[in-house]
């Protein structure tokens, strides 16, 4: 019996070209966005700008996670936990991303995913698949964000913003 072409493993190329618009994807939607703000701050301060993405990345994917919680989680979180959630419009990408999501089946694997998703959305999809209660779900996106914070940190203010920063001294 032949396979058919969804059934046929895919290509090393085709893997590390979704594994890539995946990466893409997720650095157009949070450094474009975000990220510029936290490069600015280095210019002035890398250990203002390192605080401040860390406090700031915590505390706002805490709070959006609990009211995420909420049957009614308010216009603002609804907005946020809406846009956390884009369809891609690329087959492949989406596909990549919907395999990954269900590999999230515990909180053992909910922490590595965390890198790649963040604390919110590990959260909630294992809250919404009923592995953890509400309560257990709080306490988990409080050490979720947390470690999800240090990745912005290190990539904006410290990588990308410090960066910046020793090219800006070095050239001038």
């Amino acid at each position: 019996m032949e396979q058919t072409a969804s059934e046929r493993p895919q290509s090393f190329l085709r893997t590390l070209r979704t594994w890539v618009l995946l990466f893409l994807a997720l650095f157009v939607a949070d450094d474009l966005t975000f990220g510029i703000l936290f490069w600015v701050i280095t210019q002035y301060s890398i250990y203002v700008s390192a605080a401040a993405a860390f406090v700031l990345y915590w505390a706002i994917g805490y709070w959006v996670t609990l009211r995420g919680l909420r049957p009614n989680p308010g216009k603002w979180a609804s907005k946020l936990l809406k846009w956390l959630q884009l369809e891609h419009e690329n087959p492949e990408l989406h596909k990549l991303e919907a395999d990954l999501q269900n590999k999230i089946t515990s909180v053992a694997t909910a922490v590595p995913m965390t890198l790649l998703f963040g604390g919110i959305f590990t959260t909630l999809w294992l809250h919404r698949r009923n592995v953890v209660d509400t309560k257990q779900a709080k306490r988990l996106a409080f050490w979720l964000c947390g470690l999800y914070a240090f990745e912005p940190t290190a990539i904006h203010a410290v990588g990308i913003g410090g960066l910046i920063l020793f090219l800006r001294h070095a050239l001038f």
